[in-house]
């Protein structure tokens, strides 16, 4: 899905694109992506402007505040499906956690990284906790 949105801001002049062809020391061709000074203003701007309303949506806990009684057997599939992709999840962020410790000088927005993976760290945890609990209680229907 990144692909299209590539290819769109390339048109839009925001990136630069160049192709790095096969070498001796190259063993597969590769794309190189930078952004343009075009996008650099575009992100300028973006960044000093107000942020927009943020949402977060979860066909899952829309599915959680729809169900009754009568469906519990599909919530509980539906709960340990929810909780096995954030367990995914906190092993994901946890190896990049680990890798971006190690590198933290390398970059000069890895703490900013780190901080917003935190925060994915933190919801995944609170998720795993929030599955168990309630296909617990739902068990208990």
């Amino acid at each position: 899905m990144i692909y299209p949105e590539l290819s769109k801001m390339i048109e839009e002049g925001l990136i630069d694109y160049s192709n790095i062809k096969v070498t001796e020391k190259i063993k597969r061709e590769k794309n190189r992506y930078k952004i343009s000074p075009k996008g650099e203003k575009e992100l300028k701007d973006w960044m000093e402007a107000e942020n927009e309303k943020d949402t977060a949506r979860s066909e899952f806990l829309l599915k959680m505040f729809l169900s009754t009684n009568k469906n519990a057997e599909e919530m509980q599939r539906h709960i340990l499906k929810f909780k096995q992709q954030s367990e995914q999840r906190l092993e994901l962020f946890s190896l990049f956690e680990a890798q971006l410790n190690e590198t933290i000088e390398v970059h000069n927005n890895h703490r900013q990284i780190l901080s917003v993976l935190n925060l994915g760290i933190r919801q995944a945890k609170n998720i795993i906790t929030y599955s168990r609990n309630v296909y617990f209680s739902i068990c208990n229907y």
